[in-house]
C-alpha cells in the first residue's frame, strides 16, 4: 500500500477514486434492466467524470502544488476509504444499487475526513463541493433503490 504523506497524496487518491467511480457507474449502467435506473447511473458516471476533471485541474495547477507540500496529520488511515466489493457481470440490479450506495458512503467519509486536512488551503472549497455532490449521489441512489428495488416489498 502506498504511503500518504502530503495533501498532494490525498488529491491523487481522490482522483483515483473518482476515476474508479466513473468506471463503476459506466459498467453498472450496462447491468441494470430498469431504463430509469440505467439513465441515472449514466448521469452519475458523467458527474463523476466532472469530478475527475476538477481534481485533474487541481493536480496540474498551482493550488495542489502550494497545498501539496503540507504534511498530513498523524494517524490518517486513507485505506479506510477504499472500496473492495467488486462489480461483476453476475451482479443483480439490487447488488449494483447496494454497491453504489456503499461507494458513495466511502466517498462521503473520505471527503468529510479530508476537510480538516485541506482547511486553510485552496482545496477546501473543492473538497466541500465534492462532499456535497457525493451526498447528493447517495440520496439519488437511495431514492432509486426505494423506487425500483423496494417497490414490491
Amino acid at each position: 500500500m502506498a504511503e500518504f504523506k502530503t495533501i498532494q497524496d490525498v488529491v491523487k487518491l481522490a482522483l483515483i477514486k473518482e476515476q474508479e467511480a466513473v468506471e463503476f457507474y459506466s459498467k453498472a449502467a450496462t447491468i441494470v434492466a430498469n431504463p430509469g435506473t440505467r439513465v441515472m447511473l449514466q448521469e452519475l458516471a458523467r458527474e463523476e467524470q466532472q469530478h475527475v476533471a476538477y481534481l485533474s485541474n487541481i493536480r496540474a495547477g498551482k493550488a495542489a502544488a502550494a497545498a501539496g507540500s503540507k504534511p498530513l496529520p498523524p494517524g490518517m488511515d486513507l485505506s479506510a476509504y477504499l472500496v473492495s466489493e467488486p462489480l461483476s457481470d453476475n451482479s443483480t440490479p439490487q447488488d449494483v444499487m447496494i454497491l453504489a450506495m456503499k461507494r458513495e458512503d466511502k466517498a462521503i467519509a473520505f471527503y468529510s475526513g479530508q476537510l480538516p486536512v485541506v482547511k486553510g488551503t485552496e482545496l477546501l472549497s473543492l473538497f466541500e463541493q465534492l462532499l456535497a455532490w457525493e451526498k447528493e449521489h447517495k440520496e439519488r441512489l437511495e431514492a432509486e433503490y426505494d423506487r425500483v428495488v423496494l417497490k414490491d416489498n
